[in-house]
């Protein structure tokens, strides 16, 4: 069987379908891997933030001083833009439409999916369709993965300052780690980069660990409208930045616009947070988690088609 040929056919297969064959595990038979040992270690959730922690590193370790720089111009800036799109939109929705949102669509989860970002989509995009540089900015991707951002600008816009920020350092030890290491020794980055690539059918099972399918297409319309925002009010303004001023293809752009199923928790972390936001924790979660499914389907398929236009104009 052609096993490894046909999901190489699949944009960011790798990814998707280990991602989809453990969801349907959570779905219907959510214990079964519960056994202890190491079948639990590797078959549920709980080896996420080692694996995430590995391609952080190897991120880390791809990241030469001589082309930080050229990572920061292209991805920093696209982060940042991003990051300020995500925080105008969610401070008028706030303030002239209210947390309770409209169409079913909160504030809460509005202002997540905004900040979200899934790096390992965006991994498996740019060892697809991208080069050495795409590839090492994952870990600045994955500090878009945590409720960090999404918990500033909520504190901001209720005037709480005070945040616990020890997920935003512990993303950045492992990428300097690396960084340090890849830069004294050659050897040492040439040995472990090639491991981004490996550990994806991994990473892939264990984000799937945490998605109930069941519960995502329970949100209906309100689904589909959070997931029309996030690609028309990011995709367009970051794509057009990225041609017109960056002068690159785009395809970062469309690999930096899919959620990360580690969202799905998020409302309920900043509810507790935030205890204004409780009744509307529920909601968001399930919109979110429709969001998570869509877009790791739709985006791969975006990133393809602008990918082939681009080498059809080569």
């Amino acid at each position: 069987m052609k096993i490894a040929r046909f999901i190489r056919k699949i944009p960011a297969g790798t990814l998707l379908i280990p991602m989809f064959i453990s969801s349907l595990f959570y779905t219907f038979a959510p214990t079964l891997f519960n056994i202890g040992g190491t079948t639990q270690a590797i078959f549920t959730g709980e080896s996420l933030n080692f694996i995430i922690g590995v391609a952080c590193f190897c991120s880390g370790l791809l990241l030469d001083f001589k082309t930080l720089l050229q990572v920061l111009k292209k991805q920093g800036s696209l982060i940042l833009l991003k990051l300020t799109i995500a925080s105008l939109v969610g401070h008028l929705y706030i303030n002239f439409i209210g947390l309770n949102g409209v169409f079913g669509i909160s504030a809460l989860a509005l202002v997540i999916t905004l900040f979200a970002c899934n790096p390992a989509i965006y991994l498996s995009l740019a060892e697809t369709y991208g080069n050495k540089q795409d590839v090492a900015a994952y870990g600045l991707t994955g500090l878009l993965s945590l409720p960090v951002f999404p918990m500033i600008f909520l504190g901001l816009q209720s005037n709480q300052t005070t945040f616990n920020y020890m997920p935003l350092i512990s993303t950045l030890i492992p990428i300097l780690v690396g960084m340090v290491l890849g830069n004294l020794d050659q050897e040492i980055r040439n040995f472990f980069s090639p491991l981004l690539g490996r550990i994806l059918p991994f990473m892939g099972w264990a984000l799937g660990a945490s998605i109930n399918l069941i519960d995502a297409f329970k949100s209906g319309l309100s689904g589909i409208i959070l997931v029309l925002l996030f690609y028309g009010l990011l995709i367009p303004p970051l794509y057009l930045f990225e041609r017109k001023v960056l002068k690159t293809d785009g395809v970062s752009t469309i690999a930096l616009s899919a959620m990360p199923g580690l969202a799905i928790g998020f409302p309920r972390m900043l509810a507790d947070v935030f205890p204004g936001l409780e009744p509307f924790a529920a909601s968001a979660a399930a919109n979110i988690a429709f969001a998570v499914v869509i877009t790791s389907i739709l985006t791969p398929i975006l990133a393809k088609i602008v990918y082939q236009r681009n080498q059809t104009k080569m």
